[in-house]
């Protein structure tokens, strides 16, 4: 295996004070004299005892109210921001892409938001923002978005370029060729060709001229590509930009009516709350997505993936019973074999993957056996079945909750063989959320760090041994 180091993923996200200082290209020295320019501009004087408030504010600290309206002042939120939400949750609303969840859900709005996340592209720097932080934030998207699909605006159009079915065919084309691409190279390779699609789908919103249900169907498009474009920049870990894209698709989704899209939309933000930020934030998506889902015309591939995807957000909760509920509503549904009208975005849903999905959830339990009798008939004993038709990317993920579960039933040699094929994948192809579950399993080795080869693989990996001897 190469030796190549695999970067850790941005986990912990810093302080959002550090990340807007950051872009300021600032010391703490260099923001507390803008903070004591704003003390002075706001007529409160001069800023009391700077030395080290910027970084205690960092480190955990709440400024006072006074700080607080002087840094709004400066990065350009609003007074009433700060009023309304707690320290420091109103500094996200400094990203510019404050509006994705406070604009109206009206279409010239979901335009603007297209305009917007096509511009921040791979050249942009990294944004660590993530604009949802609470319980309360996540229910008034849901609620926002309930309120949208009940409206009935009109898609209108007003520019010179006709457009008309057969290039719409050529462009669902050109995604379907992304995400191959996507599948077979992963998310570093694939992104900036997800990024071109949004930018030329945005070109023709702000452009096309057609009759609604053509101009639906295009805004569908950019959902769809602003979809691929923002799971590429997840899975390479720039997870603000990821969040901006996955809203804007929502409401490209809500401005399209499809429903469908605006699921899955919900449905990847979901996921994204629950790997970043952890079950609570993500669970009132997740719902959201399955009960607009079976209030409609329900389509059982889709209803597969939120129903494995809950159960793991549950098991993660130690939720034992809710995880079984739904895991079993999963498999039924795929024994049902009626994928209806299924869309062409999930075609990866089958029986493997939700016995994977289940495996994980069973690991995160603490329940190894039964997670190693989901795994080891898909990806063989310690992923030695190379063949399972899993895509390379899945494999490293699921692996890794593998050798966990090996780990708990005390098959050392097994969890390290996985280890090492997990971080063969990666350095063959990095992924976040891969990432993510290769730490996880790497924390657990470190616990069993006495074994030389476990010494060696976590060397080689640049994980610090614990507990050796």
């Amino acid at each position: 295996m190469s030796r190549a180091r695999l970067r850790p993923p941005a986990q912990g996200f810093r302080h959002p004070l550090m990340v807007l200082r950051y872009r300021r290209e600032l010391s703490h020295a260099g923001y507390i004299k803008l903070v004591d320019a704003g003390y002075k501009a706001l007529g409160y004087g001069k800023v009391q005892g700077a030395r080290e408030k910027v970084a205690r504010w960092e480190g955990g600290v709440t400024p006072e109210l006074e700080a607080q309206y002087v840094i709004a002042h400066i990065e350009g939120v609003p007074r009433e921001e700060v009023l309304r939400r707690p320290w420091p949750a109103w500094l996200y609303l400094a990203t510019g892409h404050a509006q994705l969840l406070t604009a109206p859900w009206t279409n010239h709005n979901t335009l603007q938001a297209l305009t917007g996340v096509a511009r921040t592209n791979t050249t942009a720097p990294r944004d660590e923002f993530l604009l949802l932080t609470s319980v309360e934030e996540a229910d008034g998207l849901v609620h926002a978005w309930r309120n949208a699909l009940a409206c009935t605006e009109s898609v209108l159009s007003s520019g010179s370029r006709r457009i008309g079915a057969e290039a719409l065919d050529l462009l669902e084309q050109r995604h379907e060729a992304t995400r191959h691409l996507y599948l077979c190279l992963g998310a570093q390779i694939a992104r900036p060709a997800a990024d071109a699609d949004l930018e030329l789908l945005v070109r023709l919103c702000r452009t096309a001229r057609g009759d609604e249900k053509t101009i639906a169907r295009l805004y569908g498009q950019a959902a769809r590509a602003a979809l691929a474009s923002g799971w590429t920049t997840y899975d390479s870990g720039d997870q603000g930009r990821a969040q901006a894209c996955f809203l804007t698709a929502l409401r490209a989704a809500s401005t399209a009516r499809d429903l469908q899209f605006g699921v899955f939309a919900m449905l990847l933000l979901a996921k994204q709350q629950f790997e970043v930020a952890g079950p609570g934030t993500a669970m009132p998506l997740f719902e959201a997505a399955r009960d607009i889902l079976k209030r409609s015309r329900p389509n059982p591939r889709l209803t597969m993936q939120i129903d494995a995807c809950m159960a793991g957000a549950y098991a993660r909760l130690g939720d034992a019973s809710a995880f079984d509920r739904l895991t079993d509503a999963a498999f039924a549904n795929c024994a049902d074999g009626s994928q209806g009208d299924a869309p062409d975005f999930a075609p990866w849903i089958n029986e493997d993957y939700l016995a994977l999905m289940a495996a994980t959830a069973a690991t995160d339990l603490g329940q190894p056996e039964r997670a190693l009798a989901w795994l080891e008939p898909v990806l063989g004993k310690a992923g030695e079945n190379t063949g399972c038709g899993v895509t390379p990317r899945d494999t490293a993920c699921h692996l890794a909750s593998a050798g966990r579960a090996y780990l708990a039933v005390g098959h050392t040699s097994a969890a390290l063989r996985s280890a090492e094929r997990v971080a063969g994948h990666l350095t063959d192809s990095p992924s976040y959320e891969a990432q993510l579950a290769f730490d996880r399993l790497r924390t657990s080795l470190a616990r069993h760090g006495h074994a030389p080869a476990l010494h060696d693989l976590l060397h080689r990996t640049g994980v610090a041994v614990t507990g050796a001897g």
